[in-house]
């Protein structure tokens, strides 16, 4: 008692591999992993024997012949060693030997099914559902011919034998007849005999099958399988097959191969559930692929780019909807525009037709009804059309588009966030089917309500930004005007006294000021308020400085101004620098009859570029030089911001270098010449 329970305990299935091909082993071993097996690799005859002796169960051998060349001398070791099933993977160049062959008296396990295993072999390329239907049928095969080996010992070796094989092989058996037309082509094949497990997967009973064709017991079965069939018989090659019947609705694993001219043998199994389940992961792939590459879209999205087709189509890829749109809410919730419409170009025509409208850009009346119900849930079920349109359309007209197009339930999708409603997706479906993936189109749904929403701020941040900027250039033309007040001010009362040192101090004073106007006046005619380039500020400002005084046109001005942004907090002082600078040569490098006795034009050079994250900043001229006292302020001066005097000036200067971090050199005998530089950051 102990040992036949000892008997039926499972034992767990064994692969030996025996290739040399690395990319080959990877990929037997994912096929054996997900089988549940246990995979063993050798790649010599002294490595399979040592496997086979050390294997606690007795494998199932798969060998390489394209990576093995001593494949056939494998072979034998292996047969040598048992009765083992024996499977070659072959190619175009490698065809599979006869076991028959190999071995001079063939094993039970070749002659237990005449036909179909001396010669087993799959190609070394097929795919993963190939491999794992080949191992699975020849793992069945070999444990029932266990079991029939077992009972071999008691009983007698006679027809018998056969006969429990067939009746109790847990795998649907057949054997057919080929039936050809006059011109030998293949027109049907007749049930010679079944088992049991036939019976039991395809719910057809022996006794109404026997003897008849399967289009007279099964008319609608596919030409596909009465075609494949015939080659088997034509070619003698085994066919794998994995198809679906339209008669039984299963899918089937099938192994088709010739047992005689004329006649064939078929061993399947169902595999409806297994492919229903394949098809499923398939479906939720593709609906998780559409959801990431949407989502990816809508974080790459700028103002203004959301699609409401692309919307509409994406729904409609998700919930095999024939036909889908989108209304967007008013913000009142007094009304719905149609965005977007998604489905065959026959249908919309047809809708636009019977309507006697074009639905995109439709605006429609929200009824108390739908509030209410969006209210309840952000999703509804419509048994028919005419019900979710209400009173929107006439309902004889869109009874008539349901039973024209055979449409069936609709479904309602609310887009909300938070308590505020943006919008809806309606979705259509052909009758007698359903939505398919809803907690995918939800998440879906909400993405794009945070995207609207985010667009619906991104419209309200750049309204602000524009009245931000609107009030920005009106306080700025308030200051400019108001600075040339100031300065035109100044400049009266310098006019109006008699104090030579007033009205000195008066227009530096005024000539400051209107540095900084022109700095408001380029910032008025600027589209930016924040930067402004160097040049179209320094160049008219450079201008205006020197028109100021009487020699003016006498002197030669040469300027080399590169073109490049800076902030314009930064560039008023830089502004009020070259002021100083230009005034300071203006009034003092260029005395009467100095450049005249020497036969030189008075020269003011002025070069401002960007240069590795600094402003450099020159301002030379070819006049007398520092006078002594600045020499000796500039030598000795302790306290600059304490000073007054006759080099005001330079301490203004000298100031507003420190202000922006920068440093000053001044070079003077020959001309003076100031260099300035200044970190900064380049827009």
């Amino acid at each position: 008692m102990e040992r036949q329970e000892q008997q039926k305990e499972p034992r767990e299935a064994v692969i030996l591999l025996v290739a040399q091909d690395t990319l080959l082993i990877s990929f037997v071993s994912q096929v054996a992993d997900s089988l549940g097996y246990l995979l063993s690799v050798a790649d010599t005859t002294q490595t399979v024997e040592e496997l086979l002796a050390s294997l606690s169960a007795p494998p199932l051998v798969l060998i390489d012949q394209v990576s093995c060349l001593e494949s056939e001398e494998m072979a034998r070791t292996v047969l040598a060693t048992g009765d083992l099933p024996l499977v070659f993977l072959s190619s175009r160049e490698h065809a599979p030997p006869r076991l028959d062959t190999i071995q001079s008296e063939a094993s039970s396990w070749a002659s237990l099914l005449p036909g179909l295993f001396p010669r087993t072999s799959i190609p070394r390329k097929s795919d993963h559902q190939t491999y794992a239907t080949t191992i699975t049928l020849a793992l069945h095969l070999f444990r029932t011919q266990e079991e029939l080996l077992h009972s071999r010992q008691a009983l007698s070796r006679s027809e018998h034998q056969y006969r429990l094989l067939f009746q109790h092989l847990p795998l649907a058996f057949a054997v057919h007849e080929m039936i050809y037309g006059s011109d030998q082509e293949p027109l049907d094949y007749r049930f010679i005999e079944i088992n049991p497990a036939f019976e039991k997967i395809t719910g057809l009973r022996r006794e109404h099958l026997l003897g008849k064709t399967v289009l007279a017991v099964l008319p609608g079965t596919e030409r596909s399988w009465i075609e494949t069939y015939a080659e088997v018989v034509r070619t003698g090659e085994d066919a794998l097959i994995e198809s679906y019947s339209r008669e039984l609705k299963k899918y089937f694993a099938v192994r088709a191969f010739r047992i005689h001219p004329g006649h064939f043998a078929v061993i399947f199994t169902d595999v409806t559930e297994e492919t229903h389940k394949r098809k499923t992961l398939q479906e939720q792939a593709r609906v998780l692929g559409i959801l990431a590459e949407a989502s990816e879209r809508f974080l790459d999205l700028d103002l203004g780019d959301l699609d409401f087709q692309e919307i509409v189509e994406t729904v409609r890829s998700i919930s095999g909807a024939i036909f889908v749109m989108y209304n967007a809410f008013s913000r009142d919730g007094s009304r719905t525009i149609t965005r977007a419409v998604a489905g065959p170009p026959d249908l919309i025509a047809d809708i636009h037709e019977t309507l006697g409208q074009i639905l995109q850009g439709h605006t429609w009346k929200f009824d108390e009804i739908r509030r209410d119900l969006f209210r309840e849930s952000p999703f509804h079920v419509f048994s028919r059309v005419s019900e979710w349109s209400a009173d929107l359309a006439p309902v004889e007209l869109v009874i008539s588009l349901e039973n024209r197009w055979n449409l069936g339930e609709t479904m309602c999708l609310l887009l909300r966030h938070e308590d505020e409603f943006l919008g809806d997706i309606s979705m259509v479906m052909p009758a007698g089917l359903s939505l398919k993936n809803r907690p995918q189109l939800e998440i879906y749904a909400r993405n794009v309500a945070l995207v609207i929403m985010r667009r619906r701020s991104e419209e309200r941040i750049q309204r602000l930004l524009q009245e931000k900027e609107l009030l920005l250039q009106e306080t700025q033309h308030r200051i400019k005007n108001n600075l040339n007040v100031t300065a035109s001010l100044l400049s009266m009362q310098a006019l109006a006294t008699n104090q030579p040192e007033a009205v000195k101090t008066l227009l530096d004073a005024s000539s400051r000021v209107k540095t900084i106007r022109r700095l408001y006046e380029e910032l008025h005619l600027s589209e930016n308020f924040r930067h402004l380039a160097v040049q179209t500020y320094l160049r008219p400002l450079i201008d205006e400085i020197i028109a100021i005084f009487p020699d003016a046109g006498n002197l030669q001005v040469e300027t080399d101004l590169t073109d490049f942004k800076i902030s314009t907090k930064l560039l008023s002082s830089i502004g009020l620098i070259v002021n100083e600078l230009i005034t300071n040569a203006m009034k003092h490098a260029f005395p009467p009859d100095y450049l005249s006795q020497r036969g030189l034009t008075p020269t003011l050079r002025i070069s401002a570029r960007e240069e590795k994250g600094c402003l450099y900043l020159s301002v030379a001229d070819n006049g007398i030089g520092l006078s002594t006292s600045a020499r000796e302020w500039l030598r000795t001066r302790e306290d600059q911001r304490s000073f007054s005097g006759s080099n005001f000036g330079m301490l203004v200067i000298h100031s507003l270098v420190e202000q922006v971090d920068g440093t000053l050199d001044i070079q003077s005998g020959e001309g003076t010449t100031y260099s300035i530089t200044i970190p900064l950051v380049v827009f």
